[in-house]
């Protein structure tokens, strides 16, 4: 019934979907972010914008972005607020003062950094959502902090719906959902055998056999158990053959 060619086929494809599955499940990932906080500046009480001649800030469009990003304490969203209320007091005008604050904070320091791994798009997240929560505290610049936020959670959106080989990988499964809580959308559609691998990664091993016993016929329980019993049957047939193959070796020598 079955060849030793049948038998060599048949493995190769079953150790073919094995890797593939193992592969899947490796690419779970590490279910812990790594802390980064490049964002903080360790000079908490120094601000550039005070140290700037005032005529070269009231021409905002000559504004020393990258000399500000480099020595603002962003990761402090407290310092950022300080800046804005100093930059509006010098030029008398808070619209030019935020639009001018906003190019640096979403443009130029998305520029900067260029966020792609899943440990930056987090702190990146989180230090939206701490803009987020400045803009319910200060009702005057409420709709300035509130851009900034929507700003990083789109482009963070559309950052991680690049990544969709990555859909088994926990980061990505955890900033897209993230980013869905938000209304931001990521398409992250599973097919069955997504969910399969998804629940499995999960250690939710037992579900998916209940899922499986529930929810097929007894002609496709018989087709696996027949599958499972080849499957076995062939590893035997190979095992023994290399065994007699060596040993037949061992003999002529």
């Amino acid at each position: 019934m079955f060849t030793h060619k049948k038998i060599k086929i048949l493995l190769i494809v079953l150790t073919l979907i094995i890797v593939t599955v193992i592969g899947l499940l490796l690419r779970g990932g590490n279910k812990q972010f790594i802390k980064i906080d490049t964002l903080t500046n360790n000079n908490n009480d120094y601000n550039i914008i005070q140290d700037l001649q005032i005529d070269s800030i009231t021409k905002l469009k000559d504004f020393p972005y990258n000399k500000y990003l480099n020595s603002e304490n962003i990761g402090n969203v407290k310092s950022i607020d300080k800046s804005l209320n100093i930059l509006s007091s010098i030029i008398q005008d808070t619209l030019s003062a935020q639009d001018t604050l906003s190019k640096a904070l979403t443009i130029m320091l998305y520029k900067k950094y260029s966020p792609k791994e899943y440990d930056t798009l987090n702190m990146f997240l989180n230090w939206s959502d701490n803009l987020l929560l400045l803009a319910e505290k200060n009702k005057a610049n409420k709709y300035f902090y509130k851009g900034l936020n929507d700003y990083w959670y789109t482009e963070i959106a559309k950052c991680i719906e690049n990544k969709k080989i990555d859909k088994y990988n926990f980061k990505y499964r955890y900033l897209s959902q993230k980013c869905q809580d938000k209304k931001y959308n990521v398409d992250t559609e599973m097919s069955t055998f997504d969910k399969v691998i998804f629940n499995i990664i999960e250690g939710k091993l037992s579900y998916v056999l209940k899922r499986f016993w529930g929810n097929t016929g007894v002609i496709f329980k018989i087709f696996i158990f027949l599958g499972i019993v080849i499957t076995l049957f062939s590893y035997y047939t190979l095992i023994k053959n290399i065994k007699s193959k060596l040993k037949n070796k061992n003999e002529k020598k």
